[in-house]
């Protein structure tokens, strides 16, 4: 089998659209495809990485389909372009808005016994399109389904892992001494004030057994998916690698930056202070 990936350069508020209205019709209509995954990515501007999995044989038959049916979407969907502005940051100028991309990333092949190596980002994949396909994706939406998802990584890793929540609240800043020297640091603090009653709330619906029945069918899946792999091997030092490993592909398939990403570890360590889990 082999790994084909394609670049679906696109301005991130069309994104929602090109997941529903595009990749899910492709995947699900195409019968060379063995699998697929999604990362976000800004590679060369703003795009979705879609990496198709299909027998080798079949490669260059669906490289074709692929081109031709997300070339037809762009010239049909009405999306808006993105305008370049000039200086661009590197030293590459970014592909054109609406256009699929060949050759970023090379194929990469794998035999059978190797595709479990892949079963969390195809399962992660799955749950990105269903938690993000109906709404205008923008960094807040990211940042907030992130702290979905690791706050639910938690919760599934604590029995295992029995540690975690001490561990991390360990790390944390006490509240009564947050540095406020540098300029991350208080707009971390400020952002966090403007969010933290939505953040107390989505934490109580993740770890009230009461409230878990309201939460949405995407995240009742990730957490079956955290609770698999943290008891697959049951010792504490497996899960911890394991936790971290999570943690990287939740990281890795929504591309977070170094400032999403120390915003929302401000966010998490403020409510484990906050909140007794």
């Amino acid at each position: 089998m082999i790994w084909l990936s394609v670049s679906l350069f696109s301005h991130k508020n069309q994104w929602n659209k090109l997941l529903s209205r595009a990749v899910v019709p492709f995947a699900s209509k195409n019968a060379y495809l063995n699998g697929f995954t999604i990362e976000f990515n800004y590679l060369s501007g703003e795009n979705i990485r879609l990496s198709l999995l299909t027998d080798e044989e079949n490669a260059p038959e669906l490289a074709k389909l692929a081109d031709k049916y997300f070339n037809n979407y762009f010239l049909s969907a009405g999306l808006s372009e993105q305008e370049l502005k000039l200086p661009v940051n590197g030293i590459f100028i970014p592909f054109p808005s609406n256009t699929i991309q060949f050759g970023l990333y090379p194929p990469k092949k794998i035999t059978a016994d190797k595709l479990d190596n892949y079963s969390l980002s195809l399962h992660f994949s799955q749950i990105m399109l269903y938690a993000l396909k109906d709404d205008v994706i923008d960094d807040e939406i990211i940042l907030t389904f992130a702290f979905y998802l690791r706050m639910g990584l938690i919760k599934m890793a604590s029995p295992v892992y029995p540690q975690l929540v001490n561990d991390l609240k360990s790390r944390a800043i006490p509240l009564n001494a947050v540095s406020s020297k540098t300029a991350e640091s208080k707009i971390n603090t400020l952002k966090f004030e403007e969010v933290k009653e939505t953040l107390i709330e989505i934490t109580r619906d993740i770890f009230d057994v009461d409230r878990t029945p309201h939460l949405p069918v995407w995240f009742k899946q990730w957490m079956v998916i955290c609770k698999e792999n943290m008891n697959k091997y049951g010792d504490e030092v497996t899960a911890s690698s394991i936790y971290i490993k999570m943690l990287s592909l939740i990281d890795t398939h929504l591309a977070l930056s170094t400032k999403m990403d120390s915003m929302l570890t401000y966010f998490i360590d403020r409510i484990l202070l906050y909140e007794e889990l």
